[in-house]
């Protein structure tokens, strides 16, 4: 239980300093962020963090701060995720997997999201062309593998699938 207050208050303290705190609950000892909308206001890119940590078991726990990210009518960012370690001293390096790293769900680039992929290891983006007439909510899964050193294997942390809503055109 100690390990996840430690892993909340270094969310929280991050997300602070973002300036992007929402509203975070603890549900079943977890942190869990509400639906907040992120990328609503901006044409230029739109950052979403990708905390990676490692449980008391030494389990690779993936989490973004929000549950569903929002764009709204008419904007086209560039959603950019960024890998953050909650605790660089873990002892595992991270990465993106460099195929799967953010997987839309039934995008269509014409419409929705396109110029994607990975840029470095820590880093995966697509940009919201956000041309559909009416909303639409995107499932989305963050595929990050981990090593404990350079000569280690990476290996893959269990997947996560949050949401986009491209709010139309």
């Amino acid at each position: 239980m100690r390990n996840k207050l430690l892993i909340f208050a270094a969310l929280a303290v991050v997300m602070l300093q973002f300036g992007c705190a929402p509203a975070v609950v603890m549900s079943g000892g977890n942190p869990t962020s509400l639906v907040r909308p992120d990328c609503d206001k901006t044409d230029e890119d739109c950052v979403v963090p990708v905390y990676v940590s490692v449980t008391a078991d030494k389990a690779c726990l993936v989490q973004v701060p929000f549950d569903v990210v929002t764009v709204a009518k008419g904007k086209r960012p560039r959603i950019v995720w960024k890998l953050e370690p909650l605790d660089p001293k873990d002892g595992f390096l991270y990465q993106f997997d460099q195929d799967l790293g953010i997987v839309i769900v039934d995008n269509n680039p014409a419409t929705d999201f396109d110029q994607g992929g990975p840029r470095g290891s820590d880093k995966f983006v697509w940009r919201s062309a956000n041309k559909r007439a009416s909303p639409k909510t995107f499932k989305y899964s963050v595929a990050v593998q981990r090593r404990i050193d350079h000569h280690a294997a990476w290996s893959s942390c269990p997947v996560l699938d949050p949401k986009i809503i491209n709010s139309g055109s």
